[in-house]
């Protein structure tokens, strides 16, 4: 954080300026920590599950009489397409285990500036007028933890930006 103040009269007992500006520079690192698919499991082989998989083209509508898939392994031509994109574009794992095995580090940026303008001018000892304009700009940036596949269970992954002004006459 950083910034300054100036002030002074324009004309001696009778006109006065104010100003400042002020910057906020943030950097927030933040480790997460996330389960994603191990590379057996996006390739159908779920062997290391302990969850039964059925094969949903077996059996009634009803799920009874469905078939298990043999060796808890699902075919490779049985696997969408969309949900292979999908899967490409979540990161792979980071160590190995079936749970809580990605890390990801993100750093989230935050960037502040802000300045007030203020000029007061005394008529005389009782008329006198003051005006003010005040901006204030920011900048939020927070990284998704799965890339371009998204936030992966941040409370908040994307970019913000704001921008506020006002004024005063008195």
């Amino acid at each position: 954080m950083y910034g300054f103040t100036l002030g002074g009269p324009i004309k001696k007992n009778k006109t006065f300026f104010f100003g400042d500006y002020q910057q906020i520079n943030d950097r927030r690192g933040d480790v997460f920590l996330a389960t994603v698919p191990t590379p057996a499991f996006r390739s159908g082989d779920l062997s290391a599950s302990a969850t039964t998989i059925y094969d949903p083209n077996t059996g009634a509508a009803t799920g009874t009489d469905r078939q298990l898939f043999a060796g808890n392994q699902i075919p490779a031509n049985r696997i969408s397409p969309i949900a292979q994109r999908i899967l490409a574009l979540v990161l792979p794992p980071t160590s190995p285990g079936l749970q809580t095995n990605f890390q990801e580090n993100t750093v989230r940026v935050k960037d502040t500036s802000s300045f007030d303008i203020k000029v007061d001018h005394q008529f005389t000892d009782s008329d006198r007028i003051s005006t003010r304009y005040s901006l204030q700009r920011s900048a939020i940036a927070d990284p998704p933890l799965f890339g371009l596949a998204g936030g992966g269970g941040k409370s908040f992954a994307g970019t913000g930006r704001q921008l506020a002004q006002n004024g005063a006459i008195n």
